[in-house]
């Protein structure tokens, strides 16, 4: 998901009913795809994945399941790919944290860069 949809999202969204749309919609995919008897997914604050029967919760899934361990570092790949592709595109370095945000924002602010495109603006240090 780009920045510019997170923030939208998060506008009428909290993090938890976008996280639970997330998986609702990738396991949709996978199970029109694939025969899946069981549904594992790595427990996290508020998880309920309505209308889809067979998941099970578990916390720290991705020490117990190899396959929620896989999705884990596939997922973190593909996150730093897009801050990757975020930093070419403003010839920058944006952060991945909460550290060195300010220097970031005022970077964007003197290139007459839009944050909403940038960074998650639900945070408090990014106002």
């Amino acid at each position: 998901m780009e920045p510019y949809e997170y923030n939208i999202l998060t506008q009428s969204h909290n993090v938890t009913q976008l996280l639970n749309s997330v998986y609702k919609n990738m396991i949709l995919k996978l199970t029109s795809k694939f025969k899946i008897n069981k549904i594992y997914v790595d427990k996290y604050p508020g998880a309920k994945i309505i209308g889809i029967e067979n998941i099970i919760y578990l916390e720290k899934g991705e020490s117990k399941i190899i396959e929620i361990a896989a999705a884990s570092i596939i997922s973190r790949y593909y996150a730093l790919k897009q801050i990757e592709k975020l930093n070419k595109k403003v010839n920058f370095y944006i952060p991945k944290g909460s550290t060195h945000v300010k220097v970031a924002l005022t970077e964007l602010k003197n290139k007459k860069l839009s944050k909403i495109n940038f960074v998650k603006l639900h945070f408090r240090n990014t106002q």
